[in-house]
């Protein structure tokens, strides 16, 4: 309920706004005034249909990140947490004497929450006899199963 009354209540003053800058607009652009009000105006109408969510013009501070830029930091950290893991697996197998070809990690970040999806260790084919140890270290490291192949692709 609280949802409907607010989308009334944005459309009562979007439309009150859109009077207002048709009146105050110069007459040489009232064309384009009239089409960029009415498109702003079907927008904020379609907005509930399509499950976007308009800006809370209560809340003009910004505080709490949008939706996209929420996916976008998420995937930021995805990558970063991805990239750093596999650095220190690549350097806990060096220490060791094993170096890998490829190391891949999947991460999922969601909210507060991170994940690690697949553990993937390339080695080069004259070291697979190394690949059950770098195995048993990656995954102490990592505290999930890790696949490691040799002399191919990680998959």
């Amino acid at each position: 309920m609280n949802d409907l009354k607010a989308f009334c209540m944005t459309i009562c003053i979007i439309s009150l706004l859109s009077v207002l800058i048709r009146v105050i607009a110069p007459s040489r652009m009232k064309r384009q005034v009239e089409m960029a009000v009415s498109l702003f105006l079907l927008l904020c109408l379609l907005t509930p249909l399509t499950r976007l969510s308009l800006p809370d013009w209560g809340n003009l501070s910004g505080a709490g990140p949008a939706p996209a830029a929420q996916l976008d930091t998420e995937l930021l950290l995805e990558r970063e947490v991805g990239r750093r893991l596999e650095e220190a697996v690549s350097e806990k197998l060096g220490e060791n004497g094993i170096f890998p070809e490829e190391i891949r990690i999947d991460i999922t970040v969601a909210g507060d929450q991170i994940g690690i999806d697949a553990v993937s260790v390339a080695l080069r084919a004259q070291d697979g006899q190394l690949s059950g140890r770098a195995q048993a270290l990656a995954e102490e490291l990592l505290g999930t199963e890790v696949l490691v192949t040799a002399g191919r692709e990680v998959q």
